[in-house]
This record gives structure tokens, C-alpha cells and sequence, in this order.
């Protein structure tokens, strides 16, 4: 899961991405801060491949998804400093997407309006 909220994440927290990027080798200053986002992202699906970590959780129960959407929206409103609020709706879609969907590379979440 943790691919998808970064790539939800992105578009508030590109060039903290892009500087990750840099610091890690994986491009150099000229390119587009989108671009070096891109490159890191795609670098931690890669380690998560690497080190085995499952895409999908297969022990997760359709039933479970709203509930869970609901107490992580409720933790990240008032324990955790977030750069972008995920409404429970998103939340739901992107626990089902990582519940059934056997390859979630390089999926982008869609747009929401933030509240």
C-alpha cells in the first residue's frame, strides 16, 4: 500500500520527492522535479519487489475496507501530519485496489479535491 499513498501523496510532495531522488542517485538536477518523482516511486515498488513485499493483502476482507478507511482517515486528521487528506472514499478505493488487483505498478490515483 505504501507505493499507492506516496503516488496519492505526489503531487503535494513532488519536489521533497525529487530531492529524495537526487540523494539517492537516481537522476541528476537538470530533470523535471515530476520526472525525478516519477524515478523514485518507481524505486521503492522496485525494492518492495526486490525484498518480497506483497502488492495485494490477500487476507483483507472486502467488509474490512471501510472500516479500516475510517479509522486511518481518522488517525492521519488527528495524530499525523499528512500532505495531502485522503478522504475515506479514496481510502476505500485504494484498500480494494490492493485487496484484488494482482500489479497496482504505476497506478495514479485520480484527482480529488482535498478538503
Amino acid at each position: 500500500m505504501l507505493p499507492q499513498v506516496l503516488r496519492f501523496s505526489a503531487p503535494a510532495t513532488t519536489a521533497v520527492l525529487a530531492r529524495l531522488a537526487l540523494r539517492v542517485g537516481l537522476g541528476d538536477p537538470s530533470q523535471a522535479p515530476g520526472s525525478l518523482a516519477d524515478k523514485f516511486l518507481d524505486s521503492i515498488e522496485a525494492m518492495g519487489d526486490q525484498l518480497g513485499i506483497p502488492r495485494l493483502l490477500a487476507t483483507l476482507r472486502e467488509q474490512d475496507i471501510a472500516d479500516l478507511a475510517a479509522a486511518a482517515c481518522w488517525e492521519a486528521d488527528t495524530h499525523d501530519p499528512v500532505p495531502r487528506r485522503m478522504t475515506p472514499l479514496r481510502l476505500r478505493s485504494l484498500a480494494a485496489r490492493g485487496a484484488s488487483t494482482p500489479d497496482s505498478r504505476r497506478a495514479r490515483a485520480p484527482q480529488e479535491a482535498t478538503q
